[in-house]
């Protein structure tokens, strides 16, 4: 006679902190004025140096990821006025070996005051091999699955036989949850206009199992 089969539902959880290996650096720099090729000329002026300040640093992962042209206009009265042509020059650069070239990162932030253009500054951390650091978390949530609901069977007397469902994007959950912890940071980092701790980057997955039991 075949033995009563059962289900364990279990939810397994997964974690690994990295500190991250890259920064990318997102500028944004615009100009307006009577014409769109003085504009143009003004955001290129900005860009050269820009691409000078980063190549001053060894930096030289430099790319354009777009370039935009707008009319600008002020609309706190009630008649529009035309204010002139705005062109928006968007590039990106990334570093890598954080920890070898931080001192360079700070000196290029530094350095950005010195265009006449309106800047926009963004940067982020970032792993090389994220997807492979994903598997490595979400093989850690199904080794935990694994184990609870093993305990669970041992402790009522139940053997496991194979899971039946794994679900991994849970209602509320995002696919995988991202968490920073920045480090102390050093005192020679007062020297620097910007404070720039890297910090760990905490990677985690939930995941839902059911396994057979019997």
């Amino acid at each position: 006679m075949d033995k009563e089969k059962s289900i364990i539902s279990v939810f397994g959880e997964g974690k690994i902190k990295i500190p991250p290996d890259f920064i990318k650096i997102f500028i944004r720099v615009s100009k307006t004025t009577s014409t769109i090729k003085e504009s143009q000329n003004e955001v290129n002026k900005s860009i050269n140096i820009l691409i000078n300040i980063f190549k001053k640093y060894n930096i030289e992962d430099i790319q354009t990821t777009s370039i935009s042209i707008h009319q600008k206009y002020d609309w706190k009265s009630d008649d529009r006025k035309f204010l002139g042509h705005e062109v928006e020059q968007d590039i990106i650069a990334k570093i890598f070996q954080i920890e070898k070239n931080i001192e360079n990162v700070r000196n290029v932030l530094d350095e950005f005051t010195i265009t006449d253009s309106e800047m926009y500054v963004k940067i982020n951390f970032g792993i090389i091999e994220y997807d492979k650091r994903v598997i490595e978390t979400r093989d850690l949530a199904i080794k935990n699955a694994f184990e609870k609901a093993t305990r669970y069977a041992n402790k009522t007397g139940l053997k496991i036989i194979k899971p039946i469902k794994i679900k991994e994007n849970l209602p509320g959950d995002d696919r995988v949850k991202h968490f920073w912890y920045s480090q102390v940071k050093n005192e020679d980092d007062n020297d620097f206009l910007f404070q720039l701790p890297i910090g760990i980057m905490e990677m985690g997955v939930k995941i839902f199992c059911e396994y057979l039991a019997e």
